[in-house]
C-alpha cells in the first residue's frame, strides 16, 4: 500500500454502506467515508448517492497511522457552495424555492443544486 497522506486524492471501492457514514476498500485498509462528507447537498443515506462496488476517487481528510483510520471525502473534491454564498444572496432579500425537509422547528428550502435555507418556526406569519 502506498503511503497515504492527508489532502491527497486515493482510490478506492465502496464495501460498506451505513445509516451514518461508507467504509471504502483502500486495498488493504479500510477508509470511512462520513455521511457528512458525501456531497454539499443534503444526504439522508449513502445509498442516494452511492452504491456497494462503486471504484471512485476519494479525498484523504486525515489518517492515524497507529490506530490505521483513514477518513475520507467526496464533497471535498468539488467547489464548496458556501464559498460565496454572501454575493449570491442577501439579509432581506425575497427568495423562491422549494420545500425540500419539513422539521419541528422550521422547514428548509432548497435555493439551488446545493443549497437549502432554514426558514425557523418563529419566522413562520400565519396570518396578516
Amino acid at each position: 500500500m502506498a503511503t497515504i497522506k492527508e489532502g491527497e486524492k486515493i482510490e478506492g471501492t465502496i464495501k460498506n454502506l451505513t445509516e451514518y457514514g461508507v467504509f471504502v476498500d483502500l486495498g488493504g485498509l479500510d477508509g470511512l467515508l462520513h455521511i457528512t462528507d458525501l456531497s454539499w447537498k443534503r444526504v439522508m443515506h449513502p445509498k442516494e448517492v452511492l452504491k456497494v462496488g462503486d471504484k471512485m476517487e476519494f479525498m484523504t481528510l486525515s489518517f492515524d497511522p497507529d490506530k490505521m483510520r483513514v477518513s475520507l471525502g467526496l464533497k471535498q473534491l468539488t467547489d464548496d457552495p458556501w464559498k460565496d454564498i454572501e454575493s449570491k444572496y442577501h439579509v432581506g432579500q425575497i427568495l423562491e424555492g422549494e420545500v425540500a425537509l419539513t422539521t419541528d422547528y422550521g422547514f428548509f428550502i432548497k435555493l439551488d443544486e446545493d443549497i437549502e435555507g432554514l426558514v425557523h418556526i418563529t419566522d413562520l406569519v400565519w396570518e396578516k
